[in-house]
């Protein structure tokens, strides 16, 4: 026996029909398979907007302007009468801090010997002054490395063990990501001669 509407008919009178065992037979829900399957969609429509979420997030986060693809920012030092400024991707740096001035002096020496690494006592005596506390330039060097590495795509400075002593640290600096122009704008890549 089936009741409801026939809206064929009427949309206000209820419709009472009965149907032989051979014509329609019912068969019962399943209320545990039921359920199941109503929590599988809930799972799955939450899995497929938190994954088109985080692409969304992923596609805004590695956005260009005016559909311009992306390029790797460069530290750019020109040496002019003797005076060496800085710059990362096009910005300039001031160098007005002595302690700051000095290391990107490094970075020019290190650019042009081609060197990519240094001991961290080496680089210490380069940057610092004998006035200098210890705790004052792990301080110093931590604030600098942060500050240029956030510049970056992938650190441009990175602190490593030294492989023949594991006592001492070394300073890893990426100088394929440095360029070095003179006074008249050539571009250097390597050579002898350093900033003192």
């Amino acid at each position: 026996m089936v009741i409801g509407r026939d809206y064929g008919v009427s949309k206000q009178h209820l419709s009472v029909r009965s149907f032989p065992a051979s014509e329609a037979q019912l068969t019962p829900v399943n209320e545990k398979l039921a359920a199941s399957i109503g929590w599988f969609g809930w799972f799955l429509g939450g899995f497929v907007s938190l994954a088109l979420i985080s692409f969304g997030v992923y596609k805004w986060k590695n956005r260009t302007d005016d559909g311009e693809t992306l390029t790797p920012k460069k530290i750019e030092l020109t040496q002019k009468n003797g005076q060496l400024s800085a710059a990362i991707g096009g910005v300039n740096i001031d160098l007005s801090d002595p302690v700051f001035k000095e290391f990107f002096k490094v970075i020019y020496n290190m650019k042009k010997q081609e060197k990519t690494e240094i001991l961290m006592s080496e680089f210490d005596n380069m940057i610092f002054t004998e006035e200098h506390s210890q705790p004052h330039k792990s301080k110093v060097k931590k604030k600098i490395f942060k500050l240029v590495n956030s510049k970056f795509d992938k650190p441009f400075i990175t602190i490593d063990v030294y492989p023949l002593d594991k006592r001492y640290k070394m300073i890893v600096m990426n100088v394929d990501a440095v360029t070095i122009k003179t006074q008249k704008g050539r571009t250097a890549t390597n050579g002898v001669g350093s900033i003192t």
